[in-house]
């Protein structure tokens, strides 16, 4: 199994949007055997500053950005771990402009591999097993969801050590809710 190191900055579904995408990777868990984990699209990963300043970066990113949706147009696959199987994401300007300020805010130089995309089974499985989960799933993933805050994550270690650190709400949406340390 895979490992990372340091934070990242998830956009994570809520409320009725996040339920079947929850139940999809559950289901391909259980049936693939693989980890299971939030569902999420990664606007920046592997962040390796103290907590305390990517805190304060992830303050200021959220209250410059406004909500905004994130749409699926299809289902893929690559031989990555962590992009087993997964959505492909549409770049939308919004997401894009996204995607711009956190590397700004959060200073981090020659980010040139964002593929937005979420993530619905990890793992190292055959490229025919891929195909016939991706072709069987054609239709019945949900459109997308509505982008209202991001979340600082824990990322180190595998799947299930990662932990929410803090969530901010974009700046039209409530006040940050910390997660128990």
């Amino acid at each position: 199994m895979s490992e990372t190191n340091g934070y990242s900055v998830w956009l994570t579904p809520t409320g009725g949007e996040a339920v079947p995408l929850k139940r999809l990777i559950a289901n391909l868990s259980m049936t693939l055997h693989s980890p299971l984990f939030v569902p999420h699209v990664t606007l920046l990963g592997g962040v390796c500053r103290p907590e305390g300043r990517i805190l304060e970066h992830c303050r200021r990113l959220a209250a410059e950005m406004p909500p905004f949706r994130v749409r699926f147009t299809g289902v893929g696959w690559n031989d990555s771990f962590f992009r087993c199987l997964y959505l492909d994401v549409d770049t939308s300007p919004s997401l894009l402009r996204a995607h711009r300020t956190a590397v700004e805010q959060c200073g981090v130089v020659n980010d040139h591999s964002f593929m937005p995309h979420l993530s619905i089974a990890y793992g190292q499985l055959e490229e025919a097993k891929k195909q016939l989960v991706a072709r069987d799933m054609a239709c019945p993933y949900p459109p997308g969801f509505k982008v209202t805050h991001i979340d600082l994550v824990r990322t180190h270690g595998h799947p299930e050590d990662w932990r929410l650190v803090e969530r901010f709400p974009f700046a039209t949406e409530a006040m940050p809710v910390s997660a128990a340390r």
